[in-house]
């Protein structure tokens, strides 16, 4: 009887398999941790631009307003409240906890005038639609006012924040800028 030699099984060890299963794990791992580290960055952008719009919508809202709601802690609490305090662009910010939007009206010190104006302010700070204010009352009687928005909040990643600041002219701007109306 002849034997043939040399005539083995074809296949693969186990050692080769399970290398093989190694490098194809690492492989998805890699591809997830990739795909979950998008996803989050995803969503923070989504939730900066969103903030950044609800910024510029209350812009345009104490701009379009009558400069004495604007300069006046009770008129500043009435554009923050309710329905109308409310930014469509609030709805976008997905996975957001302790939204606060914190507004400090504060008298405008023009630059080169002396002696500069005595420091006035007043606050308000909106949470869960709610507004509510502290310090001066009224700065209804001065020409211009600066309007500091800071919207603050919180999400897996952490603690967020975005800023935006604006004078507001009593008289409006005229062709050398800032009115000059007492």
């Amino acid at each position: 009887m002849a034997t043939i030699q040399g005539a083995g099984r074809a296949g693969f060890t186990l050692v080769e398999v399970a290398v093989a299963m190694c490098l194809l794990v690492l492989g998805l791992t890699a591809i997830y941790t990739v795909q979950a580290q998008s996803a989050r960055m995803m969503r923070q952008t989504r939730n900066f631009n969103a903030a950044s719009r609800v910024l510029d919508q209350r812009e345009d809202q104490f701009r379009t307003s009558d400069y004495n709601l604007v300069s006046t802690a009770n008129g500043a609490v009435s554009l923050m409240t309710g329905t109308a305090g409310k930014m469509a662009s609030e709805a976008e910010l997905t996975s957001v906890q302790d939204l606060t939007e914190t507004l400090t009206i504060s008298n405008y010190a023009r630059p080169g005038v002396t002696p500069a104006p005595a420091n006035q302010s007043f606050t308000v700070t909106r949470r869960n639609g709610t507004a509510t204010a502290s310090g001066a009352t009224s700065l209804a009687t001065l020409p211009q006012v600066v309007a500091r928005l800071l919207l603050t909040w919180r999400d897996l990643n952490g603690n967020h924040r975005r800023e935006f600041c604006t004078v507001i002219s009593n008289g409006g701007l005229s062709l050398s800028g800032l009115s000059t109306k007492p």
